[in-house]
Parts: structure tokens; C-alpha cells; sequence
């Protein structure tokens, strides 16, 4: 150790101890993939309530859904509300829920 700082560095001191500062480690290991949990899927599906929103069409009464209780699928235009984020579905789209409780819209 003491030849390695002398060519590193260009002196040692024989009559120290050796001090390590740091140490960086590697490793790597094989395990599963873990499997995301699926959705239990038991909602109601119905909305908490109506609201007049207004959209590039015009004003639509609109269905707004708590996150946890989502349909397994709607038509838009929709509100749905969580702790987090709301999100809006506009008319002319829709919504599911996959197995994983993700909300996928399409067009």
C-alpha cells in the first residue's frame, strides 16, 4: 500500500499507519422481479356528484369520481379526484382502470 501512494503521489511516510478515507463497493445480485400489486376492484363505480364544467365545446355536466371508486371504465368528459391530482377526462374521450388500478385514457 505504502509503494502504490509513493508511485501515486511521490513520498510515503513509513513510520504512519495507514489511514483508508474511503472505500467504494460494487455489487450486484441476481433476484425475482418483483410483481406489482393488483387493484381489488371492488368499487361502486358511481360518482359523488355532477358539475357544470366548462370544456372547449361548452358547459357539460360532468361526472366527478373519487380515485378509489372508479368504474371500471367510462365515456368522458370526467373528473376524477384523489389526495394528489385531479384528473380530466375531456368529452370525446374515455377511461379504464387496468388490473393494477392504473388509469389509461384513450381517444
Amino acid at each position: 500500500m505504502r509503494a502504490t501512494h509513493s508511485r501515486l503521489y511521490g513520498y510515503a511516510m513509513p513510520s504512519e499507519d495507514v489511514e483508508i478515507v474511503s472505500i467504494r463497493l460494487r455489487a450486484l445480485a441476481s433476484r425475482d422481479k418483483p410483481e406489482p400489486p393488483k387493484a381489488s376492484g371492488e368499487t361502486d363505480g358511481k360518482p359523488v356528484e355532477h358539475r357544470a364544467v366548462l370544456f372547449e365545446e361548452g358547459k357539460e355536466n360532468t361526472p366527478v369520481y373519487r380515485r378509489a371508486d372508479l368504474p371500471a371504465e367510462h365515456e368522458g368528459p370526467a373528473i376524477i379526484e384523489a389526495k394528489d391530482s385531479t384528473t380530466v377526462v375531456p368529452p370525446g374521450m374515455w377511461f379504464s382502470v387496468d388490473g393494477y388500478g392504473d388509469i389509461v385514457i384513450f381517444k
